[in-house]
């Protein structure tokens, strides 16, 4: 289990709030409005905006959301040992099931770079690992695309991940980072306008990593549990956001309403993907199992 994950402030929007946002807006029309009419209202374009107004549009409020997982797969055959399931997940094909979730997503491995080493080892001391990773350690990056109401976002993300022997059960596990991503949105202009703008995502150079909108560490192990060997699954996941009250102040909500809903969504997400990913694992281990034998 992994225990002590702290608070980090995040400047940016999460996507969960956003599609709140975003479906409001759709709902009420105000994608009509244009970037340009939404730009005019600046400082010093009106005689009636004060510094404190301006002061007022710009204070922001903070939310926290937690999207915290743990998945156990069906129990493996009763004859299987903890070693041999150990040896089966960290095969090649078995790791690329847990990060693809169970090989829904599109994946491939990922060259690390200075940059990328560099976010890696911020998210190491953020949770205090002693360990530093160096170029040859894995790294893999995972596509997704999220609908939103009038645009749909599309996330690269990267991870690291370091094979690390409990000290309990003497038995190798994956310990794995959220390092950086790439988001890229599109469709109906003042929507991509409204998410670039809240995240600050045109501000950053295409292409290429930047530090994510949040944190995320998981284990992915082999658990016994009453004498059934399964695979375990355990994710953490924690956002804090600076969101502006002004938006915030439109929602048809309260703050603790959405950071429930918001980290009620958050969860579900996450254990769609961790538990397609376990059924994946144990599927294909059970097929191989029983090839084995037939031979």
């Amino acid at each position: 289990k992994i225990e002590g994950v702290k608070k980090m402030k995040m400047t940016s929007p999460i996507s969960i709030v956003l599609f709140l946002a975003l479906r409001l807006i759709a709902v009420r029309g105000f994608t009509s409005v244009r970037p340009s009419r939404l730009q005019s209202a600046r400082p010093g374009s009106s005689s009636k905006i004060q510094n404190g107004s301006v002061s007022a549009l710009k204070a922001t409020e903070q939310l926290v959301f937690s999207g915290d997982y743990c998945g156990i797969s069906e129990p493996l055959p009763a004859e299987v040992t903890k070693e041999a399931a150990v040896a089966f997940m960290l095969q090649n094909d078995t790791r690329d099931m847990f990060f693809s979730a169970g090989g829904t997503r599109p994946m491939h491995m990922l060259e690390p770079t200075p940059e990328l080493l560099e976010m890696w080892e911020d998210c190491c001391d953020y949770y205090g690992y002693n360990r530093r990773p160096a170029k040859d350690d894995t790294m893999v990056q995972v596509e997704s695309d999220v609908q939103f109401p009038g645009m749909k976002l599309t996330t690269v993300s990267a991870s690291g991940l370091f094979v690390v022997q409990n000290r309990e059960t003497g038995l190798q596990e994956y310990h794995t980072f959220f390092v950086g991503e790439q988001q890229v949105a599109t469709g109906l202009a003042p929507s991509v306008w409204i998410f670039n703008k809240l995240t600050g995502n045109n501000k950053r150079e295409q292409g290429k990593f930047h530090r994510g909108s949040g944190q995320a560490v998981s284990v992915i192990s082999v658990t016994e549990d009453a004498n059934a060997v399964a695979f375990s699954f355990d994710i953490k996941l924690e956002i804090t956001v600076n969101f502006p009250k002004t938006l915030l102040k439109i929602l048809p909500m309260s703050k603790k309403k959405m950071e429930e809903q918001a980290g009620s969504s958050m969860r579900k997400a996450v254990s769609k993907d961790v538990d397609s990913a376990l059924d994946a694992v144990y599927n294909s281990f059970v097929k191989s199992t029983n090839s084995v034998e037939t031979q």
